[in-house]
């Protein structure tokens, strides 16, 4: 009776190591805690360090990613996209050709379905980004450039807008950025990219959102006091990296949303920021809760 106890007792152990084992090699992007409702979305702001990453997971089963991070980052993206039972990305946004935007994003093409592509009318002489028109030339992907009015999708109850690049050429290739605004039935997000003031001035389009992407890693140098009582969020989220040189986000951002009591949450300090969104509420998930 004694050796079958020890047994029992060395076998809780072992399954305890083991569990222990695989927990270490999963991925740093754990699953969502929230379940998506019937007809809702997922909307996952992805740490990706010092860049930015979203995911968005819409009610009719399509997928839109919107930048990617940088390629360090590539795999870890493309774990939580296999994670998410991604296997084609419907609409892949590239907000500007920043390697801390889409530094991964020929990995992205190579590795997922892409059925189409978006960026502004910016180019630029890193390898990262001739390796991504490489990418999609190999697939025969033409990218589509877009800018103020075009409409990614819609459907009765969803929507993804442009509302900027206004302009074809700007002096800041930040500013090129790819503004969009999703629609979920009654809620909606704002992403900026990297969007700073200049761009945020020449938006003329309806800005209002209840979520807000806030623009260039919480950069002084974007959202404005003035486009931000033109968004009146209830929500925000920085996309940054814990430490990193730049300071972001910048004290100015952080008093800013204090001062209008918003929600805020940063990649940073939060991990991954998850909201799932019925139409009519919006629930947030992080992964350092």
């Amino acid at each position: 009776m004694k050796s079958r106890k020890q047994f029992k007792t060395l076998a809780a152990l072992l399954a305890i190591l083991i569990a222990a084992i695989l927990g270490h090699f999963q991925t740093t992007q754990p699953e969502p805690m929230l379940s998506i409702p019937e007809n809702g979305a997922l909307i996952s702001f992805v740490d990706v360090g010092q860049g930015d990453c979203t995911l968005a997971m819409l009610p009719d089963g399509k997928v839109m990613l919107i930048d990617c991070g940088e390629h360090d980052y590539r795999h870890e993206v493309a774990n939580y996209l296999d994670s998410m039972g991604v296997t084609t990305i419907d609409y892949l946004i590239s907000t500007h050709p920043h390697t801390d935007h889409m530094g991964g994003m020929a990995y992205i093409i190579d590795e997922f379905n892409v059925s189409a592509f978006y960026m502004p009318d910016a180019v630029s002489t890193t390898t990262a980004f001739e390796k991504m028109l490489l990418a999609l030339g190999k697939k025969s992907i033409t990218p589509q450039i877009v800018s103020e009015g075009d409409v990614i999708f819609q459907t009765e109850s969803t929507s993804c807008t442009v509302l900027s690049p206004v302009h074809s050429e700007y002096d800041d290739i930040n500013n090129a950025s790819v503004v969009v605004k999703l629609r979920i039935g009654e809620k909606s997000f704002l992403f900026m990219g990297d969007a700073e003031h200049y761009a945020e001035r020449q938006i003329t389009q309806n800005v209002d959102a209840d979520v807000l992407k806030i623009g260039h890693h919480g950069s002084s140098g974007s959202t404005s006091q003035e486009f931000f009582g033109r968004v009146s969020p209830q929500m925000a989220v920085i996309s940054c990296g814990k430490d990193n040189p730049y300071g972001h986000p910048h004290r100015e951002i952080i008093e800013l949303l204090k001062s209008n009591k918003i929600s805020y949450y940063r990649t940073d300090t939060d991990g991954t920021v998850t909201m799932v969104c019925d139409g009519k509420n919006i629930e947030v998930s992080t992964q350092n809760q």
